[in-house]
């Protein structure tokens, strides 16, 4: 199933149009496919993100061009590339918390606990954000993210490769740390619960924010 579609076409949005038909059709025929069976897949599949390969926009102060150069857009913590959505996301936070694990790895020597704490802290807070585009992440993007958590947390009970421990056995342990995509699944599953109760966010100041005249 797709969770995700990203449109890019050089050229103007318009362009864009006989592609987002045939995705559109598409994506009807596989609602019609899963209504009919049954079957229940993420409704935000629907959503098509038309990313266009165009020159960086410009403004002009006191008859002068200035171009703005806004590369790699940022959205809530969500980074935005050209040619790709969420395996960017995907592979800098699973990079970031690469890094904070190497930092962690000189103090092997503390206890399990100690180490646990930190890893929650500082690796898998990074693996988890931002949790709603995440959760859409392809199979790959999310078992880039688990290969993190699992060397984390064998580097918490001072596990190595040739212990020959398998990653089922590793989260029988006394962690209660879950697989990613199921806290992934759990927190977004939270977020679309608040959204859908109202309860979200500050409802009064978002909208005096959207109608303020820029």
């Amino acid at each position: 199933d797709c969770h995700q579609i990203v449109v890019s076409h050089k050229g103007r949005k318009n362009s864009l149009k006989t592609h987002e038909l045939e995705i559109t059709t598409a994506i009807k025929r596989q609602n019609d496919f899963e209504y009919r069976e049954g079957l229940i897949s993420e409704p935000t599949k629907t959503w098509i993100l038309p990313i266009i390969k165009t020159k960086n926009p410009s403004i002009i102060i006191d008859n002068k061009k200035y171009v703005i150069a806004k590369k790699n857009p940022t959205i809530l913590g969500l980074n935005l590339r050209r040619r790709s959505f969420i395996k960017a996301q995907a592979v800098r936070q699973s990079n970031s918390a690469r890094t904070e694990l190497d930092k962690l790895r000189t103090l092997g020597a503390m206890d399990t606990k100690s180490k646990l704490n930190l890893i929650k802290s500082l690796v898998i807070t990074r693996l988890l954000y931002p949790v709603i585009p995440l959760h859409l992440a392809c199979k790959d993007s999310m078992g880039m993210l688990q290969k993190v958590q699992n060397d984390a947390i064998r580097f918490a009970y001072n596990i190595y490769r040739h212990n020959m421990i398998s990653n089922e056995k590793l989260y029988k342990l006394k962690h209660k740390i879950l697989p990613i995509n199921q806290e992934l699944h759990i927190r977004a599953g939270r977020i679309w619960k608040k959204i859908e109760n109202g309860t979200a966010a500050d409802k009064k100041t978002f909208d005096k924010i959207i109608s303020m005249k820029i």
